[in-house]
């Protein structure tokens, strides 16, 4: 996996010395690749790309995660901080592409489900000392 290969020191040398060489070891398709090269942000997650993946990327050019959210909200990093703490981004305007047809046309649809990591769920089975039963056993061999 091309973003985890980043993890690693060398691999993060060997990509900034030479990037689409360093892509040719990967599956990526033709606009998997365009993304990364390119820096499109938004574009690696609308190919399928994981934010906590695609900032390794970030990472490797010296960007901090404030550096690339404001990129992918279309503002500088500090109006981006400052918004973010004076409460965040407000909802209006920004559930729907269109407020003309905000009633008729989401932007997205919800069609699955629940999820969990695995950390907060060894702490509750520590915390309440369930870690011998089916399920608390199972978080703490994570």
């Amino acid at each position: 996996m091309f973003c985890m290969s980043l993890n690693k020191a060398e691999n993060r040398k060997r990509f900034k010395d030479n990037e689409s060489a360093y892509l040719d070891g990967f599956a990526l398709d033709a606009e998997q690749r365009r993304t990364v090269l390119e820096r499109d942000w938004l574009g690696m997650l609308r190919v399928g790309g994981n934010i906590y993946y695609t900032i390794k990327i970030a990472f490797c050019d010296g960007l901090t995660f404030q550096d690339v959210a404001g990129m992918m909200s279309g503002m500088t990093k500090e109006t981006y901080g400052q918004m973010m703490l004076a409460g965040g981004r407000s909802p209006d305007g920004n559930r729907y592409k269109n407020d003309a047809t905000a009633q008729e046309k989401p932007v997205a649809k919800i069609v699955a489900g629940i999820a969990c990591s695995h950390v907060p769920a060894i702490g509750v089975s520590m915390d309440r000392g369930t870690t011998g039963t089916p399920i608390g056993s199972r978080c703490s061999r994570l």
